[in-house]
């Protein structure tokens, strides 16, 4: 639902699950074996350990040792804003459908949203290019470059995506969820049953 957005990105043979591809490229970036543990830190509801287990058992079947580290959900943010984390879980809903709403909050270094701790000038730069563009077009194309520079500078894996579904008379009219799953009832019309 949001402008710019590559339908494509996971397509490619970046998203393909490979067990023994990654295996190999573990094998080469640590010859000797010695591969860290890597945790993996989520709150206590059910959903969010399940999603971590997940990931968990596929990192160890590449050969990564990893472990989940379970929060009481009410200390969750806490732990995530002392750095120490290396993987962990986010959700996040923009409240506008801008690219803006998902990148600037969680990827400037300035930002109170930036739970990753990212730290780059090219990327504050892409942002503020892309936060001043003038036009439509300027604006759609200064946002990729923002999303590639943070995809070049962060790991950033989507596990799900929030989804509004409807059902509704033919006869309503204008109906269009926000990404944040709300509508703009003031454009909302019906037309009259016998027309």
């Amino acid at each position: 639902g949001v402008a710019g957005h590559d339908a494509d990105r996971c397509e490619g043979p970046a998203c393909v699950h490979d067990p023994d591809e990654a295996a190999e490229l573990l094998e080469g970036a640590y010859p000797d074996g010695d591969v860290p543990r890597v945790a993996l830190d989520v709150d206590e509801t059910p959903l969010q350990v399940s999603l971590a287990e997940t990931v968990v058992e596929q990192l160890e079947e590449a050969g990564i040792p990893a472990e989940v580290r379970v929060h009481e959900t009410a200390e969750y943010a806490s732990v995530l804003t002392t750095g120490e984390p290396q993987l962990f879980s986010l959700g996040w809903i923009g409240v506008y459908r801008s690219p803006h709403a998902y990148l600037e909050p969680l990827f400037r270094s300035a930002s109170a949203d930036n739970l990753t701790r990212l730290r780059s000038g090219t990327v504050d730069a892409a942002l503020g290019r892309a936060a001043g563009a003038r036009t439509e077009g300027g604006a759609a194309s200064a946002w990729a470059e923002a999303e590639q520079r943070v995809l070049g500078a962060a790991i950033v894996v989507p596990l799900v995506q929030f989804e509004t579904r409807a059902s509704v008379a033919d006869r309503v009219q204008g109906l269009e969820h926000a990404v944040d799953g709300t509508v703009d009832w003031s454009a909302v019309w019906v037309t009259d049953a016998g027309s």
